[in-house]
């Protein structure tokens, strides 16, 4: 996840999550690829957006071998152009999140925490 310097978390509207539409960007971790690449590309995809990748904040298991990790990082550029995959994207409020996925929500307050020990 990323945060801008109003401590305000970057959400993203998903074409293909019809239940939680508002999310965290994300995606998966191709052959040959660390998580940290993947989080990396995938911001770059979806939002032209660059990022300094920090540390895990959140991980879970999901269904079988699928595993959920959630990274704090920085911005190191403007958002650019959205992919197909976004319909829109908007900086939330901690007080302001949408209904969400529980992982994601769940990765946002510890995020904040995190970000809260460093001030």
């Amino acid at each position: 996840m990323v945060f801008n310097d109003q401590r305000q978390v970057l959400l993203v509207e998903h074409v293909l999550h019809p239940h939680y539409p508002w999310g965290l960007p994300g995606g998966w971790v191709e052959r040959g690829e660390t998580p940290q690449q993947a989080v990396r590309r995938e911001l770059l995809e979806e939002l032209g957006l660059v990022v300094e990748v920090g540390h895990v904040v959140a991980a879970e298991q999901g269904f079988g071998q699928h595993l959920d990790l959630a990274y704090l990082c920085s911005p190191r550029s403007p958002i650019g152009a959205l992919s197909g995959e976004l319909l829109a994207f908007r900086w939330a409020a901690l007080t302001d999140l949408p209904p969400m996925h529980r992982f994601h929500r769940l990765a946002v307050l510890r995020a904040s925490e995190v970000r809260e020990l460093r001030v």
